[in-house]
């Protein structure tokens, strides 16, 4: 599969692909950052007794976190193939991360919404990340 800009005289065809990289490299830096807001969140939940929106809040984080490693995969999958259909493949595999991580951050918001209520309810008031 020919991809976009790949003639080699096009002076652009070099900067594409050094901002393709760069691209792929800030989807890996975002996956570490992404683990360790999850997994410093759940332990910050876990010490206070997490109630039902903090659980909800931390599912999200984590299920953004796989959706995260899956576009990293799947984009890097997808700057290193020539081959056609490893290159579809992997679109479908990142198309398929941004969905995940929707809907961890559909969950994150309706646990936040929750942990929100319960402060209003309580008047005690939570870190909400």
């Amino acid at each position: 599969m020919e991809r976009v800009n790949s003639n080699q005289f096009d002076p652009n065809t070099k900067k594409i692909e050094g901002l393709e990289r760069k691209i792929v490299t800030a989807l890996w830096i975002q996956l570490l950052g992404q683990i360790m807001e999850a997994k410093y969140t759940s332990d910050l939940f876990a010490l206070q007794n997490g109630a039902k929106g903090e659980k909800k809040i931390s599912f999200g984080q984590w299920v953004g976190v796989v959706g995260q490693g899956l576009e990293a995969i799947g984009a890097t999958k997808e700057l290193v193939s020539t081959d056609r259909d490893i290159i579809l493949s992997a679109q479908r595999i990142a198309i398929n991360g941004n969905l995940l991580q929707s809907l961890g951050s559909a969950l994150e918001a309706v646990g936040s919404e929750e942990v929100l209520i319960d402060e209003l309810v309580t008047g005690i008031q939570e870190f909400i990340p």
